[in-house]
């Protein structure tokens, strides 16, 4: 049964009609590449004042692993979180998502202010895992919470773009050489590497981006 379930959800996400069509706020419109999928994003941001939108789309596939997923990330005072929903058919993301939860959890975590990386924050949501990245060999480094879906360091780039709700040719070129993940609370400090500025500031740059 286990392994029907796996081939029924494999081939809804790999077997998409060539130039899918999706729901945008231009009305719809023709995915860029054949492999994209549609998808209905609920964003949630936190800096100081909570804001959401929903936001409708072509979305890569690393992003839709899954039809229904959670992808949430806290580092300094931003929080952002982003409820995914994908299919594979022309104009089907008009459904409903709800936002994504941002009630706070039981972990926490070391965070980066600046160069210095020994300040907490609070996990919320579906983040459960600690996390230590580090950019162009440990030039650049960030510290915090993030959801497991999220440890995988091939797929940053395009679910960062997702999560901070901003085209992802607008994220900094800033290659992540590592990416180490970990389960419980302050376990972040175990990674030591050379800080000699934080992407904090940078990522949070991103966000005055987003167009509510």
């Amino acid at each position: 049964m286990k392994l029907i379930v796996s081939l029924t959800l494999f081939l809804m996400l790999s077997s998409t009609a060539a130039g899918l069509k999706c729901q945008t706020s231009s009305g719809l419109q023709p995915c860029a590449s054949d492999d994209q999928l549609c998808a209905t994003i609920a964003h949630t941001n936190v800096l100081g004042n909570e804001r959401s939108r929903i936001h409708q789309t072509c979305m890569l596939p690393a992003v839709c692993r899954v039809p229904s997923h959670t992808f949430s990330l806290s580092f300094g005072r931003e929080k952002a979180a982003a409820a995914v929903r994908c299919c594979n058919t022309d104009g089907c993301n008009s459904q409903t998502v709800s936002y994504p939860d941002m009630t706070e959890n039981s972990l926490q975590c070391f965070t980066c202010s600046g160069t210095v990386c020994n300040q907490t924050v609070q996990c919320v949501g579906a983040e459960d895992r600690c996390f230590h990245e580090s950019f162009r060999d440990n030039t650049f480094v960030n510290r915090g919470c993030m959801s497991a879906n999220m440890c995988d360091v091939r797929n940053q780039k395009a679910i960062k773009g997702v999560l901070l709700g901003v085209a992802i040719d607008l994220i900094p070129k800033l290659d992540i050489t590592a990416i180490e993940c970990c389960a419980s609370s302050f376990c972040n400090s175990a990674v030591s590497v050379t800080v000699t500025l934080s992407v904090v500031p940078v990522l949070l740059g991103l966000v005055a981006l987003v167009i509510y």
